[in-house]
């Protein structure tokens, strides 16, 4: 018997895999964390830096510590969270920092699930 299924980009629902099994996931065993980007310089050199800006995220995290990195650039006391999609209109990057219970983490390295065109989830890792 022949099988003429065929898988394509376009021809999966990722948006409903994202809402309704990823994010239901991350909001039951994760937990509320911060994002937050950096503001920027003001506008004339002797104005203050402008505030960043804070938004609610949901992770899954840190008690996984990266093993296998020796052929890696990640150091040793990175850690590896599950970043949801919901909350943040931004997703996380390198000049971004995670706040989780009044620990500050710095964002090391950030790779999103993304197949096809729908951003289901991000891997982040973080330094203290």
């Amino acid at each position: 018997m022949a099988d003429n299924r065929t898988i394509t980009p376009g021809g999966f629902n990722y948006t409903g895999l994202r809402d309704n099994t990823a994010e239901k996931l991350l909001a039951r065993f994760g937990k509320t964390a911060t994002l937050n980007t950096p503001g920027g310089a003001g506008a004339d050199p002797w104005d203050p830096p402008v505030a960043g800006t804070d938004y609610d995220i949901t992770v899954v995290g840190p008690d996984y510590k990266l093993n296998n990195r020796e052929l890696t650039t990640i150091e040793e006391a990175a850690l590896k969270f599950i970043v949801g999609t919901d909350g943040a209109t931004v997703p996380p990057a390198l000049d971004c920092t995670i706040t989780l219970d009044g620990s500050v983490f710095q964002i090391v390295g950030v790779a999103p699930l993304q197949p096809g065109s729908v951003t289901i989830l991000y891997t982040v890792y973080c330094r203290k």
